[in-house]
């Protein structure tokens, strides 16, 4: 008797969930076909006032039946380049440099100083007042 009652109410509350499950497709079904309708009646609203302004569709309409008709014929006769072609590289050859000989090694600092004679020897040589550079003569014994 228990078992009984308890299959009853388990029969009634699985018959519950689907009459509540039931009830909620045919509500987004309703909600679905309503909103299509809407939308086409507003999309047919507006193609029919785009249709009846005659100076804007035609060039529209010629404009995009145009770029339709050359993306077509560009995806027809477009550059169809199935071989692969493969450049071949050469590979890098490695060229053997001879080992350096052993020279004399130098300090830093003999370095450093060998570099200072050199320079201070180029700034004395050099003619700071510009002696050698003169300006052009200008002959100003003009005649007309």
């Amino acid at each position: 008797m228990i078992e009984q009652n308890i299959n009853q109410t388990s029969a009634n509350s699985i018959a519950k969930e689907e009459s509540e499950k039931n009830q909620k497709i045919n509500f987004i079904i309703v909600l679905r076909q309503k909103l299509n309708n809407l939308i086409t009646i507003h999309v047919k609203n507006i193609f029919n006032k785009f249709r009846s302004n005659k100076k804007i569709f035609f060039p529209v309409s010629i404009v995009l039946g145009l770029l339709l008709l050359t993306i077509v014929v560009g995806l027809m006769f477009g550059i169809k380049d199935n071989s692969t072609q493969t450049i071949e590289t050469p590979l890098p050859t490695f060229i053997a440099s001879p080992t350096p000989q052993a020279t004399q090694q130098i300090n830093a600092t003999t370095a450093i100083e060998n570099e200072l004679k050199t320079l201070k020897l180029k700034i004395k040589e050099f003619d700071v007042e510009q002696n050698k550079i003169k300006p052009p003569e200008i002959n100003f014994k003009i005649s007309f």
